[in-house]
């Protein structure tokens, strides 16, 4: 099981697979994707507007051939 955002600390929000760790309430995609990577809003080395405090969450399909991409903020 990975590990839950309050384990790893404060301003970890960054993930190549595994879980996503859901800012609000969980919002996958609807049909059969998978969870890809999950990207912070703020990090020291690069900075994307997701919103106030916000995170990235991208999936892949089932055949592998197209990709989604959500996001939150506080």
């Amino acid at each position: 099981m990975p590990a839950s955002h309050a384990e790893l600390g404060e301003g970890w929000d960054n993930r190549l697979g595994g879980s996503p760790t859901w800012l609000r309430d969980e919002e996958y995609p609807l049909g059969d994707w998978t969870f890809l990577f999950q990207l912070e809003g703020r990090d020291e080395f690069y900075e994307v507007n997701f919103g106030d405090a916000g995170v990235g969450y991208g999936f892949l399909s089932a055949d592998g051939k197209e990709g989604r991409f959500v996001w939150q903020c506080a």
